[in-house]
This record gives C-alpha cells, structure tokens and sequence, in this order.
C-alpha cells in the first residue's frame, strides 16, 4: 500500500501505470489495472510460472478515469494505491496456482479495511516477521568510542 496526502484539498494528481521488463498485459478492470502474463522460458525450458499484479486506488476527492492501459487521478485529497501481487507457485514441482483469484482475494479484503486498520494489519506482519530475532553483542569501552 502507498498513501499519498497533500496539505490542501484538491493537491494531488497524477498517473498509474504498470512498466515491467517482464513480458505480460497490462489491463483496466473494475477501476484499478492488472498486469499478468508467464515467466519466459529459458535453455529450451518452456516457461510456466504465471503471475499477477493489481493496483487499485481508493481515492478521497478529485476523479479517476481510465485513459487506455493507465488510471489518470486528478485534483484529489488523498490517494491509497493497493497492490496484490501472487505467483503460480505452490511448491517446486506444481505451478498450478491461481494467481489472478489470489491477487482478486487480496484486494477484496484490503479494500474493506481504512487506512488506519490497514497501516495496523501491516506493522503488525511485519513485525512478526522481523522482530523474531534480537542480538547482543556487548559492550566495550571500544565500542564507546567515535568513530570519526
């Protein structure tokens, strides 16, 4: 998620797209876009990992419009950018995944929260992850020392 806020009304405008070096459509849906394809293949080996990524903006004031394969946000208050992202993968010898009803479920549920109920759920996943592990080294009166 990306939040953008201005200081006055109306301050923020701007232009979503998807860019990739990796090979895949880009299309609007349902006021946001989604970009999926498969990975390419290499050394005679057909690619079959598929991918999927959706960005959905919840926009507080101003206008959204679709302008081809982009959204044009213009003159709005405040915009969160949601993004799901998901493989096919589901272990080393299965891509049989859905990633397109993976990325969808994502948003559903992301879509249904506030910012702040989301900003929660997402500290709260990150430090679960990163603050398993903590490491003391010790002290010194070296380690008191400038070192500059």
């Amino acid at each position: 998620m990306v939040r953008l806020s201005c200081d006055h009304p109306g301050g923020i405008s701007l232009r979503v797209g998807i860019d990739s070096p990796q090979s895949g459509d880009v299309t609007a849906e349902q006021g946001g876009l989604l970009f999926s394809g498969r990975n390419g293949s290499f050394a005679g080996i057909e690619g079959k990992l598929r991918f999927a990524l959706r960005v959905l903006p919840q926009v507080t004031g101003g206008k959204l419009s679709q302008v081809r394969d982009r959204l044009r946000i213009e003159a709005a208050d405040e915009v969160v950018l949601l993004l799901s992202a998901a493989t096919s993968y589901q272990r080393f010898d299965a891509v049989d995944g859905d990633p397109l009803a993976l990325t969808a479920a994502s948003l559903r549920k992301a879509a249904s929260l506030d910012f702040p109920a989301l900003l929660h759920a997402h500290l709260a996943d990150h430090q679960r992850l990163f603050r398993r592990v903590a490491i003391d080294l010790g002290s010194s009166d070296a380690a008191q020392l400038p070192t500059d």
